[in-house]
């Protein structure tokens, strides 16, 4: 996992850098894809995650002895 999100800008082709020591990405060895887990106000949330990346959310969950749970309330 990494702090620093990476993306170009496809207009000016400018390199964008952001970095947040309360932020980590995750690239999916399966997908390719990389997901972004914030941490915040002792939550950890992930904008549309994936199949993949709900697993590896479930695995930080254990570790923390914590709970993975949806927009509406569901739990993982």
């Amino acid at each position: 996992m990494d702090t620093i999100a990476t993306a170009i800008n496809p207009q000016t082709h400018e390199i964008i850098q952001v970095s947040n020591p309360l932020m980590a990405s995750w690239t999916d060895p399966e997908t390719n894809e990389t997901h972004f887990f914030y941490y915040r106000r002792g939550e950890i949330s992930v904008k549309n995650p994936s199949e993949n990346a709900i697993k590896k959310m479930k695995e930080l969950a254990s570790r923390f002895e914590a709970q993975v749970v949806g927009d509406e309330g569901e739990i993982y």
